[in-house]
Formats: structure tokens, C-alpha cells, sequence
């Protein structure tokens, strides 16, 4: 059997098939829109024109659109795949958990490190504020020196 997307060889186009699945007329429109509703394996080579086609599928499907619709003629390829996968992380949180963290080129061990950092910062900023508690400080503590030196500092930028 052929790989998704690939084009039939002559050697190919006899009927190989078994003898059960000859019977059913409609067997090799099956396998088109299996095609197109299955994603196929990453290991397998998949043209643009093959993965736009199971995008648009999954889309025409969760908006109730026929694969033939105008619409689709208005966006190009690169259109038609970033609304997929938009669609696609919006409905999917961990797919898109899983994708942000591929793109921040972290995994799970990077996130429980974060996790202490975070816990261990708000410990030291807890610890700064009760400090800051017992620190007072008014206008009126300033010496005349202490305002010319900042006017100076000022004037000097």
C-alpha cells in the first residue's frame, strides 16, 4: 500500500488489493478521506499539499463547512495551517502546553525548577517587606545637602 501522499506506481495500479475489499465499490474513496481525516505519522514523508488537505478537513469538520466551499479558495496554504493550528491549541490546552514548552525548549524538569525559583523569591520578597516595615522615611529627614546634591545629579544629565 501506498504512503500517505505518494503517487501510485504502474506496479501499483493493479489490483493488489484482497479479493474482500475488491468487492466494496467505494473502498478506494474510503481511503482518500481516511487520508484526510486521519493525521499522519510523523514518520512518514508528508507534502504541504497533503497536511493543508487534513487541516482543512479537521476545520470543515468543527465549522460544518464542505471541503469545496468557496471559502477556501481566499486563503493560501500558510493561512489555512496557522488557523488549524490555532483552532488546534485552543481546543487542546495540553497540546498547547506542550508546544509552548517546545518552543521555550523546556521539559518538565525545567518547569519543577521554575517552580522552586518562584517559591524561593516570594520567601525572599516576604522577607524584604517585613524588613521595609520598620523603615521610615519622610521628606522632612532630607538635609539641604542631600537636595543639592540631587539637583546637581539632575542639572548634570
Amino acid at each position: 500500500m501506498r504512503k500517505f501522499g505518494e503517487k501510485m506506481k504502474k506496479s501499483q495500479k493493479k489490483n493488489k488489493i484482497s479479493p474482500e475489499l475488491e468487492k466494496d465499490p467505494t473502498f478506494r474513496l474510503k481511503y482518500i478521506g481516511f487520508c484526510q481525516a486521519v493525521r499522519p505519522s510523523l514518520e512518514e514523508k508528508v507534502s504541504i499539499s497533503d497536511f493543508v488537505n487534513f487541516a482543512k478537513f479537521q476545520m470543515c469538520a468543527e465549522y460544518k463547512i464542505p471541503m469545496k466551499a468557496d471559502i477556501w479558495d481566499k486563503y493560501t496554504k500558510e493561512e489555512i495551517l496557522a488557523e488549524f493550528f490555532a483552532l488546534k491549541f485552543h481546543n487542546d490546552k495540553e497540546e498547547a502546553k506542550a508546544f509552548e514548552a517546545e518552543l521555550l525548549g523546556l521539559a518538565d524538569d525545567d518547569f519543577a525548577w521554575m517552580s522552586k525559583q518562584v517559591k524561593e523569591n516570594q520567601k525572599n520578597i516576604k522577607k524584604l517587606k517585613e524588613a521595609q516595615k520598620d523603615f521610615n522615611f519622610s521628606p522632612k529627614d532630607l538635609t539641604e545637602k542631600d537636595i543639592k546634591n540631587a539637583k546637581e545629579k539632575l542639572n548634570a544629565k
